[in-house]
Order: structure tokens, then sequence, then C-alpha cells
């Protein structure tokens, strides 16, 4: 099974498509996104501006049925960046734990700038 998940996956030349490795990088920043819109819904829910979205406003209730979906995605994303290059999956993982520690950062109320010296 990996193995013809494999040579569907080669058929399509990823070695040499800068673009499916660009959609690899756009897929696991979805994800991560969806993984901090899910851990900042109950404050968008108090700020007017914010509201309205889509977890806020409970269009998906409860807000954790829409982890699986995010976390999917965000596995999805480095698979296919393991894929395509081990650098470009390095990016990718890199990416989305600053992403999310960022987060964490700003629930604490700390800066960056506090960390870094």
């Amino acid at each position: 099974m990996i193995q013809t998940i494999r040579n569907y996956i080669e058929v399509l030349k990823p070695r040499e498509s800068p673009l499916l490795a660009l959609f690899a990088i756009l897929v696991t920043n979805a994800g991560a996104n969806g993984i901090t819109n899910y851990l900042d819904h109950k404050f968008d829910a108090r700020m007017k501006r914010t509201s309205h979205w889509i977890l806020p406003s409970r269009r998906i209730y409860p807000p954790e049925r829409a982890l699986p979906f995010t976390k999917g995605m965000i596995i999805v994303g480095l698979v296919l960046a393991w894929f395509l290059h081990p650098l470009a999956f390095a990016a990718d993982l890199i990416g989305t734990l600053v992403a999310l520690q960022v987060f964490k950062l700003s629930l604490s109320g700390a800066y960056i700038s506090d960390h870094v010296s």
C-alpha cells in the first residue's frame, strides 16, 4: 500500500515541482492556523471584530470537532514535505512549531523580544 502511494506521488515528479513544495507548506500552515483559531476561540467570542468567525459563532460546535481536520492538514502537509525533501519537511515543521510557540507566548502576555537576547 505504501509503495503504491509512493508510486502515485513519484509519477507527479514532486522533486521537480516547487509548486508542490509550496502546496505542502500552505496545507501545513492552514492546519496550524486552524489550531490557533481553536485555541483562540474563547477570546474571539468576546471581541466584536472576531465574534462572527466560525468557532466563536458556533458554526462548528463544539469547537473540538475542528481539531481532527486541522491536525490532519498538518500531518498531510508534513508527510508531503517529507516526500519532497527532508529540508522542506524541516522548514515546514519549524514553521508550524514557531507559529504555535508564538501563540503560546501571546497567551501568557509575554513578547518574543522578552525571550530573545
